[in-house]
């Protein structure tokens, strides 16, 4: 599958989850915004916040959505302008290798819970089982007066969480070389810590296949 394909498959799934009719999946040419009203205004607020959760690239900058008529358009924007373009390093030839989830979750009550090691391992351990891997190693650590830092070597990549309990706050990473249902996972969050906002991208991470071709992992 290349780039082009990658986004495209991709940009199918946000519409399946924002429910759009079948008539607007059809993204080998569809109007995403405009006067035939596909996409109602909060359809495509969800929408652009989707694209940007997952390319790590804002869509309503220099793309005028209201005259795209074909989703080639889109594609070729994302592609341009997220992150893996020539300036990269990474030309047509790269391919993924992994998908990493970020995640900044706040809001967190009672801030005990984020100097509790025993929770986040739970978390931890709940979060490896939402992206379907197993863990095969992990290590806490509590700071002074308060935080934590636990850290899953798993069977897809890792998991990290950090706390800053004087904030309210933590960071989730998670790479896997596996699809990522980042939604799941905030879910699996919010789950643990009612009340908690978290917001999340997911980038690509890409090799290019001209160095190093015919290397392969075990995972």
């Amino acid at each position: 599958m290349n780039r082009a394909e990658e986004i495209k498959s991709v940009l199918g799934d946000i519409l399946l989850e924002l429910r759009i009719t079948d008539s607007c999946r059809d993204i080998t040419g569809m109007v995403l915004l405009g006067k035939n009203g596909v996409m109602d205004s909060l359809t495509a607020m969800g929408f652009i916040d989707r694209v940007e959760n997952r390319f790590g690239v804002d869509i309503t900058g220099d793309l005028n959505l209201d005259c795209m008529e074909n989703i080639g358009a889109l594609i070729e924007f994302i592609d341009k302008h997220s992150g893996f373009a020539e300036n990269s390093g990474l030309q047509s030839s790269s391919v993924t290798v992994g998908r990493h989830l970020i995640m900044d979750c706040g809001n967190i009550s009672p801030p005990s819970h984020l100097s509790d090691i025993e929770k986040i391992r739970s978390l931890i351990g709940a979060l490896a089982q939402t992206i379907g891997t197993r863990i095969l190693k992990e290590e806490y650590h509590r700071f002074s007066p308060a935080g934590v830092t636990g850290f899953a070597i798993v069977s897809a990549s890792h998991i990290a969480v950090h706390t800053w309990p004087e904030h309210g706050y933590m960071g989730i990473d998670i790479f896997s070389c596996k699809e990522v249902d980042a939604e799941a996972a905030r879910g699996t969050v919010t789950d643990f810590f009612t009340g908690a906002s978290c917001v999340f991208r997911v980038l690509e991470r890409r090799a290019d296949t001209d160095n190093g071709a015919g290397i392969r992992g075990n995972r």
